[in-house]
């Protein structure tokens, strides 16, 4: 057990280092747009669409896992508590005032070429763009579909 926990914290930085961080856009792989912002839902929270032009958002690291920015807006991507009426997917939004919590927390991981899966670290759910645009975070075991790949660039 020691000698697997000793490869993993040898392996993390080089499986972390794979992920592009600092401004990037993120583009779904399966209906050619950009991860957006949009509008205001209350006080405490934005909605997250996709659109056609690229929006900038700041991807970092928090320990071994990431944290995702918008940059305009300072606010963080985050998989809310609340859950759409099928009971498998998540609420995304972005936080208006800032916060540190294990829900605005992703892990992301290449899963075919230059593709990515972003997971919530809180929720286990897979980010995709959902019904009507707006984008969830789906429960799933694994984020392999291509309902879950996004494309990330640097800026």
């Amino acid at each position: 057990m020691k000698a697997v926990l000793a490869l993993f914290l040898a392996l993390a930085p080089f499986v972390l280092a794979d992920v592009p961080t600092g401004c990037v856009t993120l583009w779904h792989r399966r209906f050619g747009n950009y991860l957006a912002s949009s509008t205001q839902y209350d006080p405490k929270h934005r909605h997250v669409t996709d659109r056609e032009s690229p929006e900038r958002w700041k991807i970092f690291r928090s320990d071994y896992n990431y944290r995702i920015m918008h940059v305009d807006h300072n606010e963080y991507l985050f998989a809310s508590d609340w859950m759409t009426y099928s009971g498998n997917n998540n609420y995304v939004y972005t936080w208006i005032p800032r916060t540190n919590e294990e829900s605005d927390k992703w892990q992301i991981e290449r899963v075919d070429g230059n593709y990515y899966s972003i997971r919530n670290v809180k929720h286990g759910s897979c980010l995709f763009v959902g019904s009507i645009r707006w984008i969830y975070a789906k429960k799933a075991t694994m984020c392999t579909n291509e309902l879950f790949h996004w494309n990330i660039e640097r800026c």
